[in-house]
C-alpha cells in the first residue's frame, strides 16, 4: 500500500513540485492568519459555551432537547461536538487546529474532484479557492460554526478517495460505510453533499446518455458501488425521518415554509451562492489598511501568481464534456442550497442583510471554484497553440492574483471588527483573574465587561447568567498564578483605570468600570447612588509606593425641598478619608478626598461613600433611597 506523494497531485518534475506545495504552504499560512481572530461570533456559539460550561450532563441533555425540538437525530452527537467547538475557541492552539481541519476539508475535497474527472486540478482549485475564500462574519466556517461541516465533509471526502485507492472490502469497508453514515446523519448540509458525490460518481464510471437512458440505468443497476450507496443513503434517509416523524421540527430554519415565493427562493438561492465569494464584498474602503498589511498583499500575490503559473502548467489542458459538467455543478449548488432558502428565516436574513451567506455557502464556493478552473481550461483550450496562449496563462494567474491580494486587505479589514469581540473575551478572562473587581450584581457585571453590547445572545436576560458563570470557568481553566494579577489587569483597556489629572466622565457606556455596588442605571450626564452606600473602584498605576494622592469627585447632593442637605462620609480600608455635610451652596464645587498612601499590592483602590440621610423622593413614585449624583472623577498628583 503506497501513500500518495507531491508528485502524484502535481505530475511536476522533482523540485518545481516542492516549490509549488511549498508556496501553497505559505500562501495557506498567510490567508488562515486571518480567521484565527474571531470566535464565538453567533449567539448559538455563545450560548453552546453556556451549556459546555455546565458539563457532560447539560452538554448531553441540551443536545438531546435541540434534537427533539428541531427533529434531526444526528444532533444527538453533533451538538455536542459544536459545544466543544465553541467552547474551546477560547484558546489559539484549538483554533489553529479548527482552521487547519477546515483547510484541509477544501484540499482533500478538490483532490477528490481531480479522481473524478481524471486530472490533476487539487493544487489549481486550491489557489482559486484562497483567492475567492473570504473572512465574514455570517454564519461561516471556520469561524463560526468551526466543526460542524468541517468534520462530516472530511470524513466523507476521506472515505470515498480512500475507497478510490484501496476499495471497499473486508473490515475496512465495514467501517468506511459507518463512518459515512455517522457523517451523512450528521447535518443535512452533508447529506445533500453526499448525495452530490454519489451521483457524481455514478456519472463518472457511467457516462449519462440521453437517448439510451433506460440502457444507462441498466448499467447504473448493475454496479455493485451503486447499490452500496443506495443501501447507504436509504438507511440514513429512513433513520432521519423515522426521527423527525417521532419529533417533528419547530424549529423554523429547517422548514419549507417559503417554497411558496418563488422569487425569494431564487433570490436566496442566488445570494447564498454569490455572497459566499470574496468578490461582492470588495469596496473602496479596503485603501485604508496600513501600509504593512499593504506590503504582505503584494507579497502573497506575487507568491500566488508564481504558484498559479506552476499549478497550470501542472493541470495542464483537458479535454472535457464541459456542457454537462457546467449543468452538473450549478445544479448540485442549487442541489445543496434550496433547502435553506426555502425556509422564511434564511429568506428574511438576505431581504435584512447587506450579505447573505450562510453555512451553505461554503459548500457552494467549492462548484464556484470548480467551475472557474473549468472555464479557464476551456478558454485555453480555445487559444492552444495560439501567439498569445502563453500571454493568456499570464493573464489569467494575474486576474486570481489580485483578486487574492485584495481580498487579502478584505479579510484583514473585517479581522479587524472581529477582534473588538476578541477584546471582549480577552478581558472577561483577565477580569476572571482579579475577582476582587467583579461586581456582585449580574448586571453590573454585564455592562463592565461588554458595555457596548458586542457579544450577542438570544435573550436579553441571557447575559446576566452567561457572565458570572463564565468568569468561574474562566478563573478554573486560566492559570492566573503566571502572572502578577495587577500587571495582568493593567493591560486591558476596560479594568477602571484613572490617569493622573485627567477627568474621567461616568456618564454613558465606560462609566460603569469605576462603579461598586450602590448604584443606579447610568445617564448620559451620570449616575444617582440607590442605597445607603455606594462604591468607587479605580486602578492608579501611575503612583509609586508610598506616593499620596487625591481624588477629585465632580458630585451633587440629592436635595429637595424637604432634603436641604445631606451628610457624606468617606472611607478607603475602613479608614475614614471624609465626613461632613454638604448643602445647596456645594453643589457646584467640586470634593477632594485624600486618598492613603498607595500600597501596589492591593488590586483596586476601592472608596465606599456612605449616605446617612439618603432616602426616596417625594414626588414622581421613585423608591430608590437617592443620595448622590457622581458625574466625573479625577486623580490629582503633584
Amino acid at each position: 500500500m503506497r501513500l500518495p506523494r507531491l508528485r502524484d497531485f502535481s505530475g511536476l518534475p522533482i523540485g518545481r513540485d516542492k516549490v509549488l506545495f511549498g508556496l501553497i504552504f505559505l500562501l495557506t499560512l498567510w490567508h488562515s492568519r486571518f480567521f484565527l481572530t474571531g470566535y464565538r461570533l453567533t449567539a448559538d456559539e455563545v450560548y453552546f459555551s453556556y451549556i459546555a460550561m455546565q458539563g457532560f450532563e447539560a452538554v448531553f441533555d441540551t443536545s438531546r432537547w435541540i434534537a427533539e425540538n428541531q427533529g434531526r437525530v444526528g444532533f444527538l452527537f453533533l451538538q455536542p461536538i459544536n459545544m466543544f467547538a465553541a467552547l474551546m475557541s477560547e484558546f489559539l492552539v484549538w483554533r489553529i487546529v479548527f482552521v487547519a481541519l477546515y483547510m484541509l476539508m477544501v484540499w482533500a475535497g478538490f483532490v477528490y474532484a481531480g479522481r473524478l474527472l481524471k486530472w490533476r486540478i487539487a493544487p489549481l482549485a486550491f489557489l482559486v479557492f484562497l483567492a475567492l475564500h473570504p473572512l465574514a462574519f455570517e454564519h461561516l466556517p471556520p469561524t463560526s460554526y468551526p466543526l460542524q461541516n468541517t468534520l462530516p465533509f472530511l470524513v466523507l471526502f476521506s472515505c470515498r478517495l480512500a475507497a478510490f485507492t484501496y476499495g471497499e472490502r473486508g473490515v475496512w469497508g465495514v467501517l468506511s460505510r459507518l463512518l459515512q453514515g455517522f457523517a451523512l446523519l450528521a447535518t443535512e448540509f452533508a447529506l445533500l453533499l453526499g448525495i452530490v458525490m454519489i451521483f457524481a460518481e455514478v456519472l463518472a464510471r457511467h457516462p449519462l446518455r440521453v437517448r439510451q437512458l433506460w440502457s444507462w440505468l441498466h448499467t447504473v443497476l448493475k454496479d455493485r458501488r451503486a447499490w452500496l450507496d443506495i443501501a447507504t443513503l436509504s438507511a440514513v434517509i429512513g433513520l432521519y425521518s423515522a426521527y423527525r416523524l417521532a419529533y417533528p421540527s419547530i424549529y423554523e430554519g429547517n422548514s419549507f415554509q417559503g417554497t411558496g415565493d418563488l422569487s425569494a427562493v431564487i433570490q436566496t438561492t442566488w445570494r447564498h451562492i454569490l455572497d459566499g465569494v470574496v468578490l461582492p464584498r470588495l469596496s473602496f474602503q479596503l485603501f485604508q489598511a496600513p501600509l504593512i498589511i499593504w506590503v504582505e498583499a503584494l507579497l502573497a500575490g506575487v507568491g500566488i501568481y508564481l504558484a498559479l503559473r506552476l499549478s497550470l502548467r501542472a493541470a495542464g489542458l483537458k479535454n472535457l464534456a464541459l456542457a454537462k459538467i457546467v449543468i452538473f455543478l450549478f445544479g448540485a449548488m442549487v442541489f445543496v442550497t434550496l433547502p435553506v432558502s426555502a425556509s422564511l428565516k434564511q429568506q428574511g436574513w438576505c431581504e435584512a442583510l447587506r450579505y447573505c451567506a450562510y453555512l451553505d455557502s461554503r459548500t457552494t464556493i467549492l462548484g464556484v471554484v470548480l467551475l472557474c478552473v473549468l472555464l479557464v481550461n476551456a478558454l485555453l483550450l480555445v487559444f492552444k497553440g495560439r501567439p498569445f496562449a502563453l500571454a493568456l496563462r499570464r493573464v489569467v494567474a494575474g486576474l486570481f492574483a489580485s483578486i487574492f491580494a485584495i481580498g487579502g486587505l478584505h479579510n484583514w479589514q473585517v479581522a479587524q471588527e472581529m477582534a473588538r469581540y476578541d477584546e471582549v473575551w480577552r478581558d472577561a478572562r483577565t477580569l476572571a483573574c482579579v475577582p476582587a473587581l467583579a461586581p456582585g450584581a449580574p448586571d453590573r457585571l454585564y455592562v463592565l465587561i461588554d458595555p457596548q453590547r458586542v457579544i450577542p445572545f438570544h435573550e436579553d436576560e441571557a447575559p446576566l447568567g452567561f457572565w458570572p458563570l463564565y468568569l468561574e470557568w474562566a478563573r478554573n481553566e486560566d492559570e492566573c498564578a503566571k502572572a502578577a494579577v495587577l500587571t495582568r489587569s493593567l493591560t486591558r483597556s476596560y479594568l477602571p483605570i484613572l490617569h493622573p489629572n485627567r477627568l474621567q466622565p461616568i456618564g454613558g457606556g465606560e462609566g460603569g468600570k469605576y462603579l461598586g455596588e450602590g448604584w443606579s442605571e447610568i445617564e448620559l450626564w451620570g449616575v444617582w447612588s440607590d442605597a445607603p452606600e455606594a462604591e468607587i473602584v479605580f486602578h492608579a498605576p501611575s503612583l509609586e509606593l508610598g506616593e499620596q494622592a487625591a481624588l477629585r469627585l465632580d458630585a451633587h447632593m440629592y436635595l429637595d425641598s424637604n432634603i436641604t442637605s445631606q451628610r457624606l462620609i468617606v472611607k478607603q480600608d475602613d479608614q475614614i478619608l471624609w465626613a461632613g455635610t454638604r448643602g445647596a451652596e456645594d453643589q457646584d464645587r467640586s470634593l477632594i478626598i485624600p486618598l492613603l498612601p498607595y500600597d501596589p499590592s492591593q488590586e483596586a483602590i476601592t472608596l465606599t461613600l456612605r449616605l446617612p440621610d439618603a432616602q426616596a423622593p417625594l414626588a414622581g413614585g421613585e423608591t430608590r433611597a437617592v443620595g448622590i449624583g457622581l458625574k466625573g472623577l479625577t486623580l490629582l498628583e503633584d
